[in-house]
């Protein structure tokens, strides 16, 4: 049965794909990957070193094997570059892939096929708690139940490479280009049609009863402008210029948002980062300003812009050479009530696991942690090879390399826990997890692993 329509409070609905260049996955596909509540973190391992020092020797690191490996499409053939190609169904530990232009269903402890559906789709697929859609190539969106059967189809036209699902409450979002529909989860009934929505959005989160995103803006310098639909009805409602994604506190009236600073002044010796407090028609009705003394300019501080981090009601500003912590919630918007040193060449990712900040090396893209509460710098050995991309699963942070080296990091401790030898194939899309499992995406194969213990 589907459930009534009434406005959220918030659903946020945040890429947290770790790319060097940065991404967004929407969709609850990447259910399993969202940030995970924050614990006590374990003492560092044996093998990670804490407070910026270079790791100590690592030991021997187990190699696994898949559990099993199936031949899937290879689109290198076709010219396109899909990153939604499989999905997984949490419930009955399902994962669906696209294979010969059919979704084919795959019991992922085992491998063993379960059932196939349809032909002559794009390779594309979205999950969520009902089960699958997919979209022929001739532009049909086909809603389809987690054993095979079809539920529903709409047509939506041509659905190129960089169009996606989304999620919205009742509905399911199609973005395609500056159009968005929203279908109705139960029967594909079309509810709305927005086709100036403006360029796709980046990122997005539904708060009380709007769709709140952000979108490439205009002018000659690269910023972002906040939209907002109302995401039943796919009404306009307001758009506010030059900030980023809003935050929402529990106990502020307003939406808060991080104007963007540029051009940015690196000569500057005094830096500061602008807060905006945007209200229900997108007037700024609020402004806090938080600033911060360069200490050695010439410094990685002089030459980096600050980055923002919300976390359960906190802001933190990394500014390039100290980390500060304010306690929204609590009223503590004057005065930092932590602050420790930034590591050299870090900046944050922007995820949150374990009660530790994910950062990535400005130069080589690898990454390390920094606790949130104490500043401990936690390091791991270099595996040598060019890093791609990493997933924030569970306990696990997932590391992909060019040459196909995947490893996984206990993000409790720093410990490397296992690697493995994936095939020289290009990965096809993100690390995946359902239970005890993680399933691999190549070009060519799909490949599914047991977590040991300490990851599970």
């Amino acid at each position: 049965m589907e459930p009534k329509e009434k406005p959220i409070t918030l659903l946020r609905k945040k890429g947290i794909h770790l790319f060097v260049a940065g991404s967004l996955l929407g969709g609850l596909m990447m259910a399993s990957v969202s940030p995970v509540t924050a614990f006590a973190a374990e003492p560092p391992s044996a093998n990670a070193a804490v407070s910026g020092g270079t790791a100590v020797n690592p030991g021997l690191v187990e190699t696994m094997k898949p559990l099993w490996s199936v031949i899937t499409d290879d689109d290198r053939e076709q010219g396109t570059a899909w990153q939604h190609r499989t999905a997984l169904y949490m419930d009955k530990g399902i994962v669906a892939t696209i294979t010969s232009g059919q979704l084919v269903a795959l019991q992922v402890r085992s491998g063993k096929r379960l059932w196939k559906f349809g032909g002559n789709l794009v390779s594309y697929v979205y999950s969520d708690s009902y089960g699958f859609y997919v979209i022929t190539k001739g532009g049909l969106l086909t809603a389809v139940s987690p054993t095979g059967k079809k539920r529903w189809s709409a047509a939506i036209g041509t659905f190129n490479s960089g169009d996606k699902i989304i999620y919205l409450g009742n509905f399911i979002g199609v973005v395609q280009g500056s159009t968005i529909r929203a279908f109705r989860i139960s029967n594909g009934e079309l509810k709305w049609t927005m086709k100036d929505a403006g360029s796709p959005l980046l990122d997005y989160q539904m708060i009380n009863g709007e769709l709140v995103g952000d979108q490439n803006g205009d002018g000659a310098f690269a910023t972002t402008d906040v939209v907002a639909f109302d995401w039943v009805t796919g009404k306009f409602l307001w758009k506010t210029p030059g900030h980023e994604l809003p935050e929402f506190i529990g106990n502020q009236p307003y939406l808060y948002s991080r104007k963007i600073d540029i051009p940015f002044n690196l000569d500057a010796e005094e830096r500061t980062v602008t807060l905006d407090g945007i209200g229900s028609t997108g007037k700024i009705e609020d402004t806090r300003i938080f600033k911060h003394q360069v200490a050695e300019p010439g410094t990685q501080a002089g030459n980096f812009y600050p980055r923002v981090v919300w976390h359960d009601n906190w802001l933190y500003i990394f500014w390039g050479d100290v980390i500060e912590g304010y306690d929204l919630l609590s009223g503590g918007w004057d005065s930092p009530v932590k602050r420790f040193p930034q590591p050299a060449d870090t900046e944050p990712t922007g995820i949150v696991a374990y009660d530790g900040f994910q950062m990535r090396n400005i130069e080589n893209g690898e990454l390390s942690i920094v606790r949130m509460n104490s500043g401990q710098h936690v390091t791991w050995p270099s595996s040598g090879k060019t890093f791609l991309e990493a997933e924030s699963l569970g306990r696990g942070l997932y590391e992909r390399y060019v040459g196909g080296l995947l490893r996984a990091v206990d993000q409790r401790n720093g410990k490397v826990i296992f690697q493995a030898n994936t095939g020289t194939q290009p990965f096809a899309g993100p690390v995946l997890r359902v239970g005890s499992y993680i399933v691999v995406q190549k070009e060519g194969t799909l490949q599914s692993y047991l977590l040991p213990e300490q990851l599970q």
